[in-house]
């Protein structure tokens, strides 16, 4: 029997307007309009050529013993950024190149990102493959938490969760089915599909992937600060202090306007804060760009994994929790570090140490042993 398609199919993605915002207190953001905002799916297919360009983009900043990836292999942690990217119409995008989605309106015109997680399914039938593979994201609000209420610099914390489903994480039985089982169904849409997750006779395995990030929202500077970064004359960063540990493997780099650009293309972000100086100078008040936190996560991300690669390649990262604590600018040396924790093998230590010294960026990997990723 054929399942019936919904008389106008739903598009791949769901496009919102900025929510009003007049004063939300800490209580009041439990009811805050973002969470009832409709979920979005967006429609990719694993190909190669992404992921080809995100390694012709990095291999001049890392060092020339990493190994790069290759069509079939296991989509490496981090690289699932340059997939499954909402496409809004340039038109709709916000003054500062962001688009409207989850986006809590004014008085929060500015956007940084705060941190998140990321969570593979390392069951081999879940794993993401770069095979040109189906991909559906789903993405929603999960919380949405405000501090510093009353005051002249209050904070919007927007948690958001990506579910990454590939057409072996939908079934209605142990095996995954097969696109011509699929087209039996009567099924063709991958999106129509993920909605079939919720009904009582199709459900999802753990999605192949899980992702969760927190995006801080603020207000506009004041115009006292943006005159003094005008000046050269803003607040030193404040850093954390480094580990106490010497790292296993201490890399640098500086980033450059082209690595920026280049990831802002391949991931479909058109934030003005990585691309114009000008404007993140004298609207946001930086003294120059800011690397993107997604890159700074691929960053981490990458080195760990290279130097996996060339440990045990059947030693992959499963996860990773991570904060960005710090701003990192164009054209200053950064330095990517990652270190073992001794008393538990499969746990990793990650972090940023800006051009000072202190730390920017700091998470937690864990690893597992599988089989071969190639």
């Amino acid at each position: 029997m054929l399942l019936s398609r919904p008389r106008s199919s739903l598009p791949l993605l769901t496009r919102l307007q900025p929510c009003s915002l007049q004063s939300y207190s800490t209580d009041a953001a439990a009811q805050h309009p973002l969470l009832q905002s409709a979920t979005q799916r967006t429609t990719d297919h694993l190909t190669f050529n992404p992921t080809d360009k995100l390694n012709a983009t990095l291999l001049s900043f890392f060092p020339k013993w990493a190994q790069w990836y290759s069509r079939g292999e296991a989509l490496p942690l981090g690289y699932h950024q340059i997939y499954c990217n909402p496409s809004p119409e340039t038109h709709t995008l916000l003054p500062d190149g962001t688009d409207t989605s989850f986006s809590p309106g004014e008085p929060f015109t500015r956007r940084m990102w705060a941190g998140g997680s990321l969570k593979l399914n390392t069951a081999a039938s879940n794993i993401m493959r770069l095979d040109s593979q189906k991909c559906v994201c789903v993405e929603s609000v999960r919380g949405v938490t405000e501090k510093g209420a009353g005051t002249d610099n209050p904070k919007l914390f927007v948690d958001m969760e990506r579910k990454f489903i590939t057409d072996n994480s939908l079934t209605t039985s142990a095996a995954p089915l097969t696109d011509d089982e699929w087209r039996k169904l009567g099924v063709e849409d991958p999106d129509w599909r993920v909605q079939q997750m919720h009904s009582a006779k199709w459900h999802a395995h753990e999605a192949a992937l899980v992702e969760r990030r927190t995006i801080v929202f603020l207000k506009s500077r004041p115009e006292a600060e943006l005159e003094a970064c005008r000046r050269g004359e803003a607040p030193p960063i404040k850093y954390l202090d480094r580990p106490a540990e010497k790292p296993d493997l201490r890399h640098s780099l500086t980033p450059t306007a082209a690595l920026l650009f280049r990831f802002s293309a391949l991931t479909f972000n058109a934030h003005k804060i990585h691309l114009d100086p000008e404007y993140t100078r004298n609207v946001e008040g930086h003294r120059n760009l800011l690397v993107h936190g997604p890159l700074s996560l691929t960053l981490m991300l990458t080195l760990l994994q290279q130097h996996l690669r060339i440990m045990d390649a059947r030693e992959i990262v499963a996860s990773i929790d991570y904060r960005n604590l710090a701003p990192l600018y164009c054209d200053e040396e950064m330095h990517i570090c990652v270190r073992r924790r001794k008393e538990k093998i499969d746990m990793w230590d990650v972090w940023i140490e800006g051009p000072t010294g202190g730390v920017a960026v700091k998470g937690t990997c864990r690893t597992e042993k599988v089989g071969t990723t190639s």
